[in-house]
């Protein structure tokens, strides 16, 4: 009866493995900071070229007005009398077209070298933790081996690295560019019409909501989904390590039937965290296309 209790234990202590939380976040999250700070050189070159890019991408539809413009005054006079020709600058709005393959050019190029480094800056994080982690593991007590899976700590290093790996190279990055580019859009659209802006505002903030209460639910979808993930990973470890064990004491159909179940609770929480990843795309967009009707309805009255 203790054996089955302690059993318990380890089972309940293997179960939250994967969905355990820092002690102290603000303490995490500055460790990992100071280690990406090995690199500040690397980062401070990702944030240049971003700036660039951004600065670029965003100075592209000024340009691209000014095209518009030329076809537009081309045209009214004719649309407005009923006949006559179309007086369009075709020279200047040939330089315009070749400035905007400049800008756009140069700006793809910066981001390629952006995306570049970035993963080099990723990769040798990850290669750092992985050296620390292994010394860790060679350093701690027998018991730790006791009371865990072996396919658990595998499952954690190798799934958790991987995540820390893809939040470097796509949501550091990706956040870096945003702030950029949000910042200067709302200098240009303030300049251009704040009725506008505060429109495009106002959608952006319904925008947050969402996400705030999408990503909520999503956590709790992920840890479920890690939680399986390391459960699997482990009974799959010890089955094939003890198989010897399992043909002797003929357990193989017991331990059959809980890997499938194991299975189909990986499946049901993963699919559940996949829905509500790629649910929140689709939300996020029509609020946007409201906000456009907003501005086109808007804008079509003042005009």
């Amino acid at each position: 009866m203790e054996q089955n209790e302690n059993t318990v234990d380890v089972m309940d202590m293997d179960s939250e493995m994967s969905i355990e939380k820092a002690k102290d976040t603000k303490k995490t999250v500055k460790r990992l900071f100071q280690l990406l700070m090995k690199q500040k050189w690397r980062l401070t070159v990702v944030f240049i070229f971003a700036l660039g890019s951004v600065v670029l991408t965003l100075y592209a539809p000024l340009i691209l007005s000014d095209g518009i413009d030329i076809i537009f005054k081309g045209v009214k006079e004719v649309f407005a009398l009923g006949y006559g020709k179309f007086n369009i600058d075709f020279g200047r709005l040939g330089e315009i077209a070749l400035f905007l393959l400049g800008i756009y050019v140069l700006s793809s190029l910066l981001m390629f070298v952006q995306n570049f480094v970035m993963a080099k800056v990723a990769q040798e994080f990850v290669l750092s933790l992985r050296k620390e982690l292994s010394q860790k593991l060679a350093n701690v007590p027998l018991h730790f081996y006791d009371t865990h899976k072996r396919g658990e700590i595998l499952s954690r290093i190798s799934n958790d690295l991987e995540r820390v790996n893809q939040v470097l190279q796509e949501g550091l990055l990706g956040l870096i560019t945003s702030i950029i580019t949000i910042v200067g859009a709302v200098i240009l659209m303030f300049q251009m019409s704040w009725i506008l802006t505060a429109i495009s505002l106002v959608s952006i903030f319904l925008g947050l909501i969402i996400i705030a209460v999408i990503g909520a639910r999503s956590h709790q979808r992920f840890a479920d989904r890690q939680k399986s993930l390391g459960e699997f990973n482990g009974q799959i470890e010890e089955y094939f390590s003890g198989q010897i064990e399992m043909k002797v004491f003929n357990l193989e159909r017991p331990m059959k039937e809980k890997v499938n179940q194991s299975i189909d609770n990986l499946y049901d929480t993963d699919k559940k965290a996949q829905f509500i990843m790629f649910a929140i795309m689709p939300v996020i967009r029509l609020v946007n296309q409201v906000g456009y009707v907003a501005i086109a309805i808007v804008e079509s009255i003042s005009i």
